[in-house]
């Protein structure tokens, strides 16, 4: 039989369980809270707002931007001004100093070059620093703060939305303080325009262009063709087929070295009938050859000569040339081929210049033609 629950009764009358209603055999025993339960919401059969379940009701939506701005001192801001103003002086006499220990502090002992190293980074990152938190600065306390408030709908913008948006725009850029704070701004167009300075003045170590410099070797028209071992100059017949050797202009050893630096030669003696286009044949003499010795890839002096293939090797990178074809690049990172010099014979029998090279010698530089 079923124990029935008389209403207002509380745990200590019925106990911790008390059975379901319908008696054990319907549900067992439950646990019931000891104190009432509140109902949180309508009350029960009220219609859910909006209406009905499944129906949508009307939402409250904003239609304009509402803006709410933000209070503000005018003695702060004009103190926050000069702050932000002496930040971006200290940025600019920062830039100054750097443009000044880098050309004035000569570096005469290891110690005086750290010394310089140290002054040159503590400007260069003061400069870099009151720069921008003087920006950061200029943000947070002389920008206005406001909070606005602008309700998400469905479609295209109308015409009175785009041009309300173009005037918060505008507004948004007058409040950033541009006109109404004339000592920060002049400082940052003052900071802002000194500081590309260190950009130009780290371009003194580039040095003078080298115009004409790289385009000319001591090569002159007759000057004779020397062994760089012997000192003596090379006739007709001295070389066997297949043999190479290392040739300067004669007196070279009087010339300053950046005179003859790029002057260094290889005289090949091949076959005339294995010459062949692109070889220049009128710079050539029964067989005889003359290419540049500079690697046009990192200017290193290519020196080793495979007789069987008639290739010409640089060692530090592996670029190969076909000497019977121009001296023209067949493998490795050379770009171009080695420049052939142009020889003849004197009265004499003696190998001798034509001119000077024709193009440059050696790497490729940012200025060659």
């Amino acid at each position: 039989m079923s124990e029935q629950v008389p209403p207002g009764a509380g745990p200590g009358e019925l106990g911790e369980f008390d059975p379901a209603r319908g008696g054990t055999t319907s549900g067992g025993p439950v646990l019931r809270p000891g104190t009432p339960v509140r109902h949180v919401g309508p009350p029960p059969g009220a219609e859910p707002p909006g209406g009905p379940v499944g129906a949508a009701g009307p939402v409250a939506t904003r239609s304009e931007y509402e803006t709410e701005p933000s209070e503000h001192d005018p003695r702060e801001e004009r103190r926050a001004e000069r702050r932000v103003a002496l930040l971006f002086v200290i940025s600019a006499l920062a830039t100054f100093g750097f443009c000044v220990a880098y050309v004035f502090m000569k570096i005469h002992t290891a110690d005086y070059g750290a010394a310089q190293n140290y002054v040159l980074g503590a400007t260069l990152a003061l400069a870099l620093f009151t720069l921008g938190a003087g920006q950061v600065l200029w943000a947070k306390a002389l920008t206005p703060k406001e909070h606005a408030v602008q309700d998400r709908h469905d479609g295209g913008s109308s015409a009175a939305e785009r041009e309300e948006l173009d005037q918060v725009f505008f507004r948004g850029a007058d409040q950033l303080g541009i006109a109404r704070f004339p000592l920060a701004r002049r400082s940052l167009l003052f900071a802002a325009g000194v500081f590309p300075l260190a950009a130009v003045v780290l371009l003194r170590d580039l040095g003078p262009a080298p115009e004409k410099q790289l385009r000319h070797t001591a090569w002159q028209p007759g000057k004779r063709l020397v062994d760089v071992e012997t000192k003596e100059p090379i006739q007709v017949g001295d070389m066997r087929v297949g043999s190479i050797l290392t040739v300067m202009p004669e007196g070279y050893q009087d010339l300053p070295e950046e005179d003859w630096a790029l002057a260094p030669t290889i005289l090949i003696r091949t076959r005339p009938t294995e010459l062949r286009a692109p070889t220049n044949m009128n710079w050539t003499v029964d067989g005889y050859v003359a290419y540049s010795k500079v690697c046009t890839h990192a200017g290193c002096p290519t020196s080793l000569y495979e007789q069987q293939t008639q290739n010409l090797l640089c060692p530090c990178h592996q670029s190969t040339f076909k000497v019977t074809e121009g001296c023209r690049v067949i493998f490795g990172p050379a770009a171009r081929a080695l420049p052939q010099l142009p020889i003849a014979v004197d009265n004499q029998g003696y190998f001798v210049a034509q001119s000077d090279y024709r193009e440059p010698v050696g790497p490729s530089f940012w200025e060659r033609g």
